[in-house]
């Protein structure tokens, strides 16, 4: 993904981000569940980001303003943030439950990667409340799916003394 802004972007209010970027791989499938005997299927494995998740330049102005085009002075804005940008991969898919005779539950997939970002600012940012910062950038990495369960039955026979 890839934002340019070389104008002037203004917000105002309280927890108003002037430019806010979210990109998430998709999460991976449940594995297919195993029959009487055997293994059932592992977890998909979530899905990446991509070598870069987003790519922002600001050669512009951004600024973080109360509640009123009178407060235009980047003095109000708590909780806003210039520029925020996150990338998170997706989650890993849950393996597959097996129940029968001789069984093993299903992997649980591994998560997707979160990615790299970059932010290029040659312009301005202005924010001077609590909590208001200019940039902020994270990349995560998704979680591994749960393993799947194992039910195994067993089997009793029994005999009065005497098997031919």
């Amino acid at each position: 993904m890839s934002i340019t802004n070389s104008g002037r972007i203004a917000t105002y209010g309280d927890y108003s981000n002037g430019i806010q970027v979210r990109v998430a791989g998709g999460d991976g499938g449940k594995g297919g569940d195993g029959g009487l005997s055997g293994h059932s299927g592992s977890g998909g494995s979530g899905g990446g980001v991509g070598a870069l998740a987003y790519d922002i330049t600001n050669s512009g102005s951004i600024v973080i303003a109360g509640a009123g085009a009178e407060d235009d002075d980047g003095t109000m804005g708590t909780g806003s943030f210039g520029i925020v940008a996150q990338a998170s991969g997706g989650q890993g898919g849950a393996g597959a439950e097996a129940a029968g005779w001789f069984v093993v539950g299903g992997n649980g997939g591994g998560g997707g990667n979160g990615g790299a970002g970059r932010v290029t600012n040659t312009g301005g940012i202005t924010t001077t409340r609590d909590q208001s910062g200019a940039v902020v950038m994270q990349s995560a990495g998704g979680g591994g799916g749960v393993g799947g369960d194992a039910d195994s039955t067993g089997l009793i026979v029994s005999t009065d003394g005497f098997v031919a």
